[in-house]
C-alpha cells in the first residue's frame, strides 16, 4: 500500500499541503483531477521524493516509475538506450534488461523502434518509448502526470489501451494526474478531485466495473456530471 499521511508542502508563504492524507491500495489505480496549480503534480513529486516535504510517505521507499508530461528522451540515445540509461542500475544483468525491453516494446506496438533516435520519431512513438521506460522500471508504484495530454485523440486512446493492458498483465499501484475525465473512467479504480487552499480532497468516487467492461453509459454520464460539478466548485 502507498500511504501519505500529514503531508506538508509550502512554496514560500503559500501552503500547498497542510496535513494532506492519501492511501492507495496494492494494485489500485487512483486518478487525480483538479484545477491547474492546485497541487496535483506537487503530490506526485512528493511521493517520488523529488521535493522536500513534511509528513510521512510509505510504500515508495524502493523508488517509483514516473511517466512525465513530456517524453523527456535523451536526443543522442536510441529508443532502447533511453530505457537502458534510466533503469540499467535496477537490473542484475544486461541480458535480463534487454529481454524486458524487447517484451515491453512488442506489447506497445513499437517492436523494431529500438534503434531509432528521438528526432526520427513521431509524437506518438516518443510517448510510447517514454511509457516503455516507465513499464521497464521494476517498481510496484507508477506515477503518471498527464503523459498523453498533448497527443491527438486517436493516439491518446491507443496509449490508454496499452497502459490498461500493461496494468492487467502486471498490476501496479498507480497515482495518475489527468485533465481527462474519460481517461480516468477508462483506467481508474477511484477518482479524486483536489481543490482548496491548502489542497484537500474535494470529491471522491469509486468505479467498481472492471477495466474493459465499463459500458454503462448512463451510469458513466451521471458520475461525469458529478465530477464536473466538483471541478467547478473545488477552488
Amino acid at each position: 500500500m502507498l500511504s501519505v499521511k500529514g503531508l506538508k508542502l509550502s512554496y514560500g508563504d503559500k501552503k500547498i499541503f497542510d496535513g494532506f492524507d492519501l492511501e492507495v491500495g496494492d494494485g489500485e489505480v487512483v486518478c487525480i483531477l483538479g484545477r491547474s496549480g492546485c497541487g496535483k503534480t506537487s503530490l506526485l513529486n512528493c511521493i517520488a521524493g523529488a521535493v522536500a516535504c513534511g509528513g510521512e510517505i510509505k510504500g515508495a521507499e524502493q523508488g517509483v516509475a514516473y511517466l512525465f508530461q513530456e517524453p523527456r528522451l535523451i536526443p543522442a540515445l536510441t529508443a532502447a538506450d533511453n530505457v537502458r540509461f534510466a533503469v540499467m542500475h535496477l537490473y542484475e544483468d544486461d541480458k535480463t534488461l534487454d529481454a524486458e525491453i524487447d517484451k515491453v516494446f512488442s506489447s506497445l506496438g513499437i517492436d523494431g523502434l529500438q534503434t531509432r533516435l528521438p528526432s526520427k520519431m513521431s509524437g506518438g512513438q516518443a510517448a510510447r518509448v517514454a511509457l516503455a521506460r516507465a513499464l521497464c522500471h521494476p517498481s510496484d508504484v507508477l506515477l503518471t502526470d498527464e503523459p498523453f495530454g498533448a497527443l491527438d485523440i486517436a493516439v491518446k486512446l491507443s496509449l490508454t489501451e496499452y497502459l490498461a493492458n500493461a496494468l492487467k498483465a502486471r498490476p501496479r499501484t498507480v497515482v495518475m494526474v489527468s485533465h481527462g475525465i474519460d481517461e480516468c473512467f477508462d483506467l481508474a479504480d477511484r477518482i479524486l478531485v483536489l481543490g482548496g487552499d491548502p489542497c484537500r480532497v474535494s470529491y471522491e468516487t469509486e468505479i467498481s466495473e472492471p477495466r474493459g467492461e465499463r459500458t454503462d453509459i448512463a451510469h458513466r454520464s451521471e458520475k461525469t456530471e458529478c465530477i464536473k460539478r466538483a471541478l467547478t466548485f473545488c477552488g
